[in-house]
Protein backbone atom coordinates (compact mmCIF):
# COMPACT_ATOMS: atom_id res chain seq x y z
CA UNK A 1 0.00 0.00 0.00
CA UNK A 2 2.58 2.30 0.81
CA UNK A 3 4.56 1.82 -2.48
CA UNK A 4 1.40 2.78 -4.27
CA UNK A 5 1.10 6.13 -2.29
CA UNK A 6 4.55 6.88 -2.93
CA UNK A 7 4.51 8.94 -6.51
CA UNK A 8 1.28 10.38 -4.87
CA UNK A 9 3.49 11.74 -2.12
CA UNK A 10 6.18 12.64 -3.99
CA UNK A 11 4.14 14.89 -6.40
CA UNK A 12 2.50 16.98 -3.48
CA UNK A 13 6.02 17.48 -1.99
CA UNK A 14 6.96 18.46 -5.24
CA UNK A 15 4.41 21.37 -6.14
CA UNK A 16 4.72 22.49 -2.39
CA UNK A 17 8.06 23.26 -3.12
CA UNK A 18 7.31 24.73 -6.32
CA UNK A 19 5.02 26.75 -5.04
CA UNK A 20 7.48 27.80 -2.18
CA UNK A 21 10.37 28.62 -4.42
CA UNK A 22 9.50 29.87 -7.67
CA UNK A 23 7.87 33.18 -6.50
CA UNK A 24 11.45 34.47 -6.42
CA UNK A 25 12.24 33.78 -10.11
CA UNK A 26 8.69 35.24 -11.15
CA UNK A 27 8.63 37.99 -13.47
CA UNK A 28 4.95 37.94 -13.70
CA UNK A 29 3.36 41.77 -12.62
CA UNK A 30 1.29 41.39 -9.35
CA UNK A 31 -1.34 43.73 -11.43
CA UNK A 32 -1.02 42.33 -14.72
CA UNK A 33 -3.62 39.84 -14.16
CA UNK A 34 -6.85 40.72 -15.72
CA UNK A 35 -8.59 37.67 -16.12
CA UNK A 36 -9.15 35.00 -13.79
CA UNK A 37 -11.01 32.67 -15.69
CA UNK A 38 -10.17 30.49 -19.56
CA UNK A 39 -12.14 28.21 -21.66
CA UNK A 40 -10.63 26.79 -23.91
CA UNK A 41 -10.67 23.67 -27.17
CA UNK A 42 -8.27 21.65 -28.00
CA UNK A 43 -7.20 21.47 -31.83
CA UNK A 44 -5.24 18.80 -31.28
CA UNK A 45 -8.47 16.05 -31.39
CA UNK A 46 -9.68 18.03 -34.32
CA UNK A 47 -6.83 17.22 -36.43
CA UNK A 48 -6.85 13.42 -35.42
CA UNK A 49 -10.54 13.50 -36.45
CA UNK A 50 -9.88 14.86 -39.84
CA UNK A 51 -6.19 13.51 -40.87
CA UNK A 52 -4.95 10.32 -38.65
CA UNK A 53 -5.41 6.94 -40.17
CA UNK A 54 -7.60 6.17 -37.29
CA UNK A 55 -11.07 6.50 -37.19
CA UNK A 56 -11.71 9.56 -34.15
CA UNK A 57 -14.48 11.48 -33.26
CA UNK A 58 -13.59 13.49 -30.33
CA UNK A 59 -13.24 16.42 -28.56
CA UNK A 60 -11.01 18.61 -25.58
CA UNK A 61 -12.04 21.27 -23.86
CA UNK A 62 -10.53 22.75 -20.93
CA UNK A 63 -11.56 24.88 -17.66
CA UNK A 64 -8.92 26.91 -16.05
CA UNK A 65 -8.78 29.85 -13.09
CA UNK A 66 -6.57 31.61 -11.53
CA UNK A 67 -6.12 31.21 -7.90
CA UNK A 68 -3.38 33.81 -6.54
CA UNK A 69 -1.16 36.08 -9.18
CA UNK A 70 0.59 33.24 -10.48
CA UNK A 71 -0.88 29.91 -10.22
CA UNK A 72 -3.61 28.72 -11.51
CA UNK A 73 -6.07 25.06 -11.34
CA UNK A 74 -7.20 23.64 -14.97
CA UNK A 75 -9.35 20.62 -15.62
CA UNK A 76 -8.96 19.15 -19.15
CA UNK A 77 -11.24 16.39 -21.01
CA UNK A 78 -10.79 14.77 -23.70
CA UNK A 79 -13.57 12.28 -24.67
CA UNK A 80 -15.42 10.12 -27.84
CA UNK A 81 -14.40 7.91 -30.23
CA UNK A 82 -10.59 6.91 -30.36
CA UNK A 83 -10.83 4.29 -32.58
CA UNK A 84 -12.92 1.93 -35.03
CA UNK A 85 -11.15 -0.64 -37.23
CA UNK A 86 -12.27 -4.13 -39.07
CA UNK A 87 -10.05 -7.08 -38.60
CA UNK A 88 -10.51 -10.44 -40.51
CA UNK A 89 -8.66 -13.63 -40.17
CA UNK A 90 -8.85 -17.00 -42.01
CA UNK A 91 -8.37 -20.07 -41.32
CA UNK A 92 -7.89 -23.47 -43.21
CA UNK A 93 -6.27 -22.02 -46.06
CA UNK A 94 -6.37 -25.50 -47.71
CA UNK A 95 -9.62 -26.28 -47.80
CA UNK A 96 -9.89 -29.30 -45.58
CA UNK A 97 -13.39 -31.00 -43.90
CA UNK A 98 -15.62 -27.53 -44.20
CA UNK A 99 -13.30 -25.58 -46.57
CA UNK A 100 -11.38 -22.12 -45.90
CA UNK A 101 -13.30 -19.38 -43.75
CA UNK A 102 -13.06 -16.61 -42.11
CA UNK A 103 -13.83 -14.66 -38.73
CA UNK A 104 -14.44 -10.58 -39.04
CA UNK A 105 -13.71 -8.77 -36.24
CA UNK A 106 -15.50 -4.89 -36.11
CA UNK A 107 -13.52 -3.27 -33.12
CA UNK A 108 -13.93 0.30 -31.30
CA UNK A 109 -12.57 2.09 -28.34
CA UNK A 110 -14.68 4.89 -26.31
CA UNK A 111 -13.52 6.49 -23.45
CA UNK A 112 -12.13 9.54 -21.61
CA UNK A 113 -9.55 10.99 -19.98
CA UNK A 114 -9.75 13.51 -17.29
CA UNK A 115 -6.67 15.87 -16.60
CA UNK A 116 -6.74 18.21 -13.54
CA UNK A 117 -3.75 19.85 -13.34
CA UNK A 118 -1.92 22.83 -11.61
CA UNK A 119 -0.10 25.42 -13.46
CA UNK A 120 2.63 28.14 -12.28
CA UNK A 121 3.56 31.08 -14.65
CA UNK A 122 6.80 31.62 -14.13
CA UNK A 123 8.18 34.41 -16.98
CA UNK A 124 5.99 36.77 -18.79
CA UNK A 125 7.90 38.73 -20.87
CA UNK A 126 9.08 42.47 -20.56
CA UNK A 127 8.47 43.41 -23.86
CA UNK A 128 5.53 41.63 -25.04
CA UNK A 129 3.17 41.19 -22.25
CA UNK A 130 0.53 39.24 -24.02
CA UNK A 131 3.42 36.11 -23.39
CA UNK A 132 4.10 33.85 -20.80
CA UNK A 133 5.50 30.55 -19.71
CA UNK A 134 4.34 28.03 -17.15
CA UNK A 135 5.56 24.78 -15.73
CA UNK A 136 3.23 22.72 -13.87
CA UNK A 137 1.96 19.10 -12.85
CA UNK A 138 -0.73 16.93 -13.61
CA UNK A 139 -2.66 13.77 -13.30
CA UNK A 140 -4.36 11.50 -16.08
CA UNK A 141 -7.76 9.90 -15.39
CA UNK A 142 -8.78 7.48 -18.41
CA UNK A 143 -11.01 5.14 -18.76
CA UNK A 144 -11.52 3.34 -21.92
CA UNK A 145 -13.94 0.73 -23.30
CA UNK A 146 -13.00 -1.99 -25.74
CA UNK A 147 -15.95 -3.40 -27.67
CA UNK A 148 -15.70 -6.22 -30.12
CA UNK A 149 -18.28 -7.52 -33.12
CA UNK A 150 -17.56 -11.06 -34.20
CA UNK A 151 -19.01 -12.84 -37.48
CA UNK A 152 -18.13 -16.51 -38.52
CA UNK A 153 -18.70 -16.77 -42.26
CA UNK A 154 -18.72 -20.34 -41.69
CA UNK A 155 -21.42 -20.35 -39.74
CA UNK A 156 -23.25 -17.36 -40.23
CA UNK A 157 -23.01 -16.93 -36.19
CA UNK A 158 -22.22 -12.89 -35.24
CA UNK A 159 -21.76 -12.28 -31.51
CA UNK A 160 -20.35 -9.61 -29.15
CA UNK A 161 -17.78 -9.35 -26.47
CA UNK A 162 -15.91 -6.39 -24.38
CA UNK A 163 -13.90 -4.98 -21.76
CA UNK A 164 -12.49 -1.85 -19.87
CA UNK A 165 -9.99 -0.70 -18.97
CA UNK A 166 -8.90 2.32 -15.92
CA UNK A 167 -5.48 4.11 -16.04
CA UNK A 168 -4.03 6.65 -13.70
CA UNK A 169 -0.74 8.77 -14.85
CA UNK A 170 1.07 11.76 -13.10
CA UNK A 171 3.63 13.88 -15.16
CA UNK A 172 5.35 17.24 -15.44
CA UNK A 173 4.26 20.04 -18.27
CA UNK A 174 5.34 23.07 -19.88
CA UNK A 175 3.51 25.56 -21.56
CA UNK A 176 3.50 28.90 -23.62
CA UNK A 177 0.55 31.17 -23.58
CA UNK A 178 -0.23 34.15 -26.17
CA UNK A 179 -2.79 36.57 -26.08
CA UNK A 180 -4.42 38.93 -28.93
CA UNK A 181 -6.60 41.37 -27.98
CA UNK A 182 -8.56 41.46 -24.32
CA UNK A 183 -9.69 37.76 -24.55
CA UNK A 184 -8.32 35.60 -26.95
CA UNK A 185 -5.47 33.70 -26.64
CA UNK A 186 -3.77 30.67 -28.36
CA UNK A 187 -1.86 27.88 -26.20
CA UNK A 188 1.01 25.82 -26.84
CA UNK A 189 1.20 22.97 -23.78
CA UNK A 190 3.13 19.96 -24.02
CA UNK A 191 3.33 17.35 -21.30
CA UNK A 192 5.07 13.83 -20.05
CA UNK A 193 3.36 11.12 -17.94
CA UNK A 194 4.34 7.88 -16.44
CA UNK A 195 1.76 5.28 -15.31
CA UNK A 196 1.01 5.02 -11.44
CA UNK A 197 -2.54 2.65 -12.02
CA UNK A 198 -3.81 0.09 -14.29
CA UNK A 199 -7.24 -2.35 -14.37
CA UNK A 200 -8.44 -4.15 -17.31
CA UNK A 201 -11.58 -5.94 -16.38
CA UNK A 202 -11.34 -8.95 -17.80
CA UNK A 203 -8.08 -11.50 -17.75
CA UNK A 204 -5.69 -12.33 -20.49
CA UNK A 205 -7.21 -9.09 -22.30
CA UNK A 206 -4.10 -6.75 -23.91
CA UNK A 207 -3.71 -3.27 -22.05
CA UNK A 208 -4.59 -0.16 -24.64
CA UNK A 209 -2.00 2.13 -24.77
CA UNK A 210 -2.71 5.83 -24.52
CA UNK A 211 -4.63 7.43 -27.71
CA UNK A 212 -4.66 10.59 -27.19
CA UNK A 213 -0.58 10.71 -26.86
CA UNK A 214 1.84 11.23 -29.86
CA UNK A 215 4.31 8.98 -28.14
CA UNK A 216 3.92 5.78 -26.28
CA UNK A 217 6.68 4.35 -24.94
CA UNK A 218 6.72 0.22 -25.83
CA UNK A 219 5.57 -1.19 -22.27
CA UNK A 220 3.03 1.45 -22.47
CA UNK A 221 4.45 2.89 -19.04
CA UNK A 222 5.23 6.14 -20.51
CA UNK A 223 3.57 8.49 -22.42
CA UNK A 224 3.95 12.03 -24.40
CA UNK A 225 0.81 14.39 -25.28
CA UNK A 226 1.03 18.17 -27.28
CA UNK A 227 -1.82 20.03 -26.98
CA UNK A 228 -2.24 23.63 -29.01
CA UNK A 229 -5.56 25.17 -27.55
CA UNK A 230 -7.53 28.26 -28.53
CA UNK A 231 -9.16 29.61 -25.51
CA UNK A 232 -11.40 33.44 -24.32
CA UNK A 233 -10.67 34.53 -21.15
CA UNK A 234 -13.11 36.59 -18.56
Amino acid sequence: MSQKLFPIKYLTTLIIVFGFFCPSFSQVKPDSLIHKNFVKIDLAPLYYDLFDNRVQIRTGVEYERYVFNHSSISCYLDMGLYDKYKFIKYYNFFNENQGMYSIQQNISIIGFHLIPGYNYYFFNSRKKANRCFYAGALMDFSYYQKEFEYFNSQTSEKYSDSYNQKKTGIGLGIGYKNQYGKHLFVELKTSLLTRIFNYISATGRTSIKSLDAQWTSTNYNFWWITNLKIGYAF
